[in-house]
């Protein structure tokens, strides 16, 4: 009994260490909203939104490092119409050019993922605007260093409509950036199905933003 009501309490404090921290994050978060107000329509603070119901919404980002031997890491995160997390990966590499060369791998690792277990219909979101403006001005031959990359992008998503890529600020793809950030050194790819430990207070705080904006 004594040992059990010591696992309770250790699950507690985590769960209230968990919400305290995600509050932490929406105050913040709210503050910087509030000191932006006024200005320019482009400087405006973008924050995540669900997916309809029936579709999926999986954020990718990627990180670089020019001055490690070029390495960079990956990721993806899904999650449903009511923010929930449903599944994630993250891997790391150091065959990468750029850090465009990262984002664009992280976009088709997570296309090509929605893909081969059905996670569709599907948005997928990236605050890489030079890989999404090169997928969308991708019907002819791109002739770039990364264009093959990207051409097979472009014929994965003429393949699969019910697949979209969506630009989206860097504000709003917080988890991803979280989640690319603890991909760094990574010796194997790692996927997730339950929410991992460095997750659980920016998922948490997106949650309560998005339920306090629906009331």
């Amino acid at each position: 009994m004594e040992r059990n009501n010591r696992v309770w309490k250790e699950k507690s404090s985590t769960v209230v260490d968990t919400v305290i921290a995600a509050m932490a994050r929406l105050q913040t978060f709210r503050a910087m909203s509030s000191n932006v107000k006024g200005s320019r329509p482009n400087d405006r603070v973008e924050v995540w939104k669900p997916p309809p119901f029936g579709l999926y919404k999986i954020n990718v980002d990627g990180s670089f490092s020019i001055n490690n031997n070029s390495t960079g890491s990956t990721c993806f995160v899904i999650r449903d119409a009511l923010g929930i997390f449903i599944a994630g990966g993250g891997m790391s590499d150091s065959c990468f050019l750029s850090a465009e060369h990262v984002e664009a791998v992280a976009c088709k690792q997570a296309i090509q993922f929605a893909v081969d277990n059905n996670f569709w219909p599907a948005i997928i979101e990236t605050d890489a605007q030079v890989v999404y403006l090169q997928l969308l001005n991708n019907s002819s031959v791109n002739l770039s260093i990364l264009g093959r990359l990207y051409e097979d992008m472009g014929q994965l998503l003429q393949t699969h409509a019910s697949v979209k890529v969506k630009h989206i600020r860097r504000s709003a793809n917080n988890v991803a950036h979280i989640m690319a950030a603890n991909s760094k050194g990574l010796t194997s790819p790692v996927f997730y199905s339950s929410v991992p430990y460095f997750l659980q207070s920016a998922l948490a705080a997106e949650i309560i933003l998005v339920t306090s904006s629906i009331q």
